[in-house]
């Protein structure tokens, strides 16, 4: 992700100055819609929606109004939802990076559903360094982080499993040694009877 951010904002903040940054982003945007990753991206500080490609937008589950404020496109999220925090940081100049982001998104049927991202958003800048807009990028995540959770949860009841055989094993090996005694103790016994019948 931070490789194809990289590339996709130095292309973005390499055409001419006297090209603005709609028409900047306009120029990139096939580009954008053959990219193997969801890209996103918002101008201003009012954070308004340019450019989502079509596998940001399968991503969301939504279309993402061009020219409408990000916060339009997430009724359902709260006010102090984290992202709006991440992107106002972000309009401010400082990167942003995140291997596993959950999100509580409603799904076109209206239920909702926690899904979870790999993202990158970073700043763009126009030739005076100054921030225009934000762009992320993008990877859904949430197959591989349920696998991931399955996989712990196997090996975490494996473990356990593991644990349980050991335990009964040694409960075992304890009553085996426990009866082994007893039976030489009982062995003991009998001999000493035989050499007393034996004596008398």
């Amino acid at each position: 992700l931070r490789l194809v951010a990289t590339q996709v904002g130095a292309a973005l903040c390499a055409l001419p100055s006297s090209v603005g940054p709609r028409e900047a982003k306009r120029a990139l945007y096939s580009e954008f819609m053959q990219a193997p990753v969801g890209i996103s991206v918002l101008v201003g500080p009012p954070q308004v929606t340019d450019l989502p490609n079509a596998r940001y937008e399968r991503m969301v589950r939504r279309t993402m109004p061009v020219g409408r404020p990000f916060r339009d496109s997430f009724p359902e999220l709260p006010d102090d939802a984290p992202i709006f925090d991440i992107l106002r940081r972000v309009y401010e100049g400082q990167e942003y990076a995140a291997e596993d982001f959950a999100v509580a998104l409603r799904r076109p049927d209206g239920t909702m559903e926690d899904r979870r991202f790999a993202f990158r958003c970073e700043p763009l800048r126009d030739g005076a360094g100054q921030v225009f807009g934000i762009m992320t990028v993008a990877e859904h995540t949430t197959a591989q982080a349920r696998a991931l959770q399955e996989a712990q949860r196997t090996s975490a009841d494996l473990r356990a499993t593991q644990a349980r055989l050991r335990t009964e094993a040694e409960a075992l090996a304890a009553a085996a040694a426990r009866v082994s005694a007893d039976l030489e103790a009982l062995g003991a016994n009998l001999r000493g009877r035989t050499v007393d019948l034996d004596q008398s």
